[in-house]
């Protein structure tokens, strides 16, 4: 089990980690935190870790943020020593617990820990042919399916990548052509950020395009 010290720590003491999933602060929600803080207190101590001279936070960065900016000299802390992909696993847990990740934040994250062979003794010794899906999905709490999804969405063209960031194109979208042949996967890739819409439309009016009359004759009466 993970050791946990609790220690109010110096707010300039603390620094943000640049690798953390979570890319963008909606400086709402960073109000509307503030506002709890003052009326409720803080319920759930971020947590940090000892890093040199100074702490790095671990999860818990909007209620650090919060403090922050409320002028806390000080700040209450879990303190746990863990760092590098286990400590971004850790921000991963957190925030898909939470919902706070973007969806195509969230299959880049688990992306960079599956290239990183994560919960793995050496990322080439991947065993039974299962690309360390399966030892992913146990530390990150989810289905092995699921984690495929996400690292299909992040293998998805550059082109089509942007436009999921600019949340032009949604993530459903590209999950839907996961068990298209790669043939015709490729076709529509080949439309650009276009080519899951029109798979999409294609895929609703499937029935009516390949059976008219039963559809006509069903919907007559």
């Amino acid at each position: 089990p993970m050791t946990m010290n609790f220690l109010e720590i110096p707010a300039s003491k603390i620094q943000f980690d640049p690798c953390q999933p979570r890319k963008g602060i909606n400086q709402e929600s960073l109000d509307d935190l503030a506002e709890s803080i003052i009326s409720c207190g803080i319920i759930n101590y971020p947590e940090v870790s000892p890093k040199g001279d100074h702490f790095v936070c671990v999860t818990g960065e909007m209620r650090i943020r919060a403090m922050k900016k409320l002028g806390f000299d000080a700040i209450p802390c879990k303190v746990i020593e863990i760092e590098g992909d286990d400590r971004f696993a850790r921000q991963i847990i957190e925030n898909l617990h939470r919902g706070d990740l973007a969806p195509f934040d969230v299959s880049q994250a688990v992306y960079k820990l599956w290239k990183d062979g994560f919960g793995q003794a050496e990322t080439n010794n991947r065993v039974n042919n299962d690309h360390g899906y399966t030892e992913l999905a146990r530390r990150l709490g989810k289905k092995v399916d699921w984690i495929i999804e996400q690292i299909e969405i992040a293998e998805a063209p550059k082109k089509l990548q942007e436009a999921m960031r600019k949340d032009e194109v949604k993530t459903t979208m590209v999950r839907a052509l996961r068990k298209t042949p790669e043939k015709f996967k490729e076709k529509i890739l080949s439309y650009g950020i276009w080519g899951p819409v029109m798979y999409i439309i294609f895929y609703l009016l499937r029935p009516l395009i390949l059976f008219p009359a039963a559809i006509l004759s069903a919907s007559a009466g």
